[in-house]
């Protein structure tokens, strides 16, 4: 009994020492899982033909240092920075070998600044985020590098001023957004710089006196709006209407980071 007692007390002692230097310089152990169900150590996991999906370092069931994630082609996707003390971690995409995407994560949210990139690697987005929310400056850009919109942000929401450039630079449109409304001025000019509408939101809705102007700056249209309704609503021309339309549509739509974190913790 007294023997036996030994044998136990020993393997309880050696397991818990290879659960502790499990990840240290020097270890060889591939996908092991301790004692407490945690992913320790080195890990790689493969596709179903055999390329691998992801690998790297896990302490206590959480990745540490550099994390690699790989399409079933073998191409490399993201790269993910990760540190042992801290939740923050740094984000990198890639397309087909090129520069998708890069910023940060505060544990699995989106934090501080992102950039977005077309496939040859020019920057046509930027965002600022704080712990998963937007908060603070957006900027897109048009692939020559000039500024195409900026939109400011305040917890998720638009908030500010909000301006649209033509390619050249001059303005193209400016408005106001209140707690993710649109409310206050609202103008548009053409790439001459000449105003071609002039009015006002409240609540999201057009509200006030609007002017239309034509190509000479001369007033083409007036309509009075209460509550997003003209007036004069059967005698307003469609054309001024399809182009109030267009100049609030926001066409501007950037897919996402690939972010499978939560696939590799359970998997």
């Amino acid at each position: 009994m007294k023997n036996l007692l030994l044998v136990i007390i020993s393997i309880i002692i050696s397991l818990s020492l290879n659960a502790q230097n499990v990840g240290q310089k020097g270890n060889t152990l591939k996908n092991y899982i301790d004692i407490n169900g945690n992913k320790q150590g080195f890990w790689q996991k493969k596709y179903y033909n055999g390329e691998i999906k992801y690998e790297g370092i896990f302490k206590n069931n959480k990745p540490v240092g550099e994390l690699k994630r790989y399409n079933d082609k073998g191409e490399l996707v993201s790269i993910q920075y990760f540190s042992e003390n801290n939740n923050k971690s740094k984000f990198i995409s890639y397309n087909k070998g090129k520069l998708e995407s890069s910023g940060f994560f505060y544990n699995k949210e989106k934090d501080s600044v992102w950039n977005y990139y077309e496939h040859d690697s020019v920057l046509i987005l930027q965002e600022n985020y704080y712990r998963g929310k937007k908060n603070g400056l957006t900027t897109y850009y048009y692939t020559n590098g000039s500024i195409c919109e900026k939109i400011n942000w305040k917890n998720g929401a638009k908030d500010g001023i909000n301006n649209k450039y033509f390619e050249n630079g001059k303005v193209r449109m400016q408005m106001s957004y209140k707690n993710g409304m649109c409310d206050g001025k609202f103008v548009a000019y053409n790439d001459s710089a000449s105003v071609t509408v002039r009015g006002a939101y409240k609540n999201d809705l057009r509200q006030g006196k609007w002017v239309f102007y034509d190509e000479k700056g001369q007033v083409k249209e007036k309509v009075n709006y209460n509550n997003g309704i003209a007036d004069k609503q059967d005698e307003l021309d469609k054309k001024e209407t399809k182009k109030l339309n267009e100049l609030e549509k926001n066409k501007n739509k950037f897919k996402e980071p690939k972010d499978q974190l939560d696939d590799m913790y359970n998997n």
